[in-house]
């Protein structure tokens, strides 16, 4: 079966095609770097999850445990720069528009 291809000028173009620029391939950077930290995280918590059911020993007596809580507290504030960074950069990419169709200007009284 032969399928007719739709060649398009520049001006008319289709909707797979919209998605061909610097904020589209921003996002798809974006998507990508996310769900590797994700994927990162969700090994880690299965990881720590099983070593905990295969483990026999329990430690009752605990009081204290500094280290762990600074790991606690201060792991997921890295994590969030980590993803921080590129959102709020690809935030001001997608932010610019260079020449608008209309402009409105509002003023309100109160």
């Amino acid at each position: 079966m032969h399928v007719p291809i739709n060649v398009k000028s520049p001006n008319n173009i289709s909707e797979w095609q919209k998605g061909f620029n610097s904020a589209f391939k921003g996002l798809i950077f974006f998507h990508d770097h996310a769900l590797i930290i994700i994927l990162i995280i969700i090994t880690a918590v299965f990881y720590t999850i099983i070593r905990i059911i295969q483990n026999k020993q329990t430690r009752r007596f605990i009081l204290e445990g500094q280290i762990i809580e600074s790991l606690r507290t201060i792991a997921p504030s890295i994590i969030l720069v980590f993803i921080a960074i590129p959102s709020l950069r690809l935030l001001y990419l997608i932010d610019e528009i260079h020449s608008p169709v209309i402009t409105l200007k509002t003023v309100g009284h109160q």
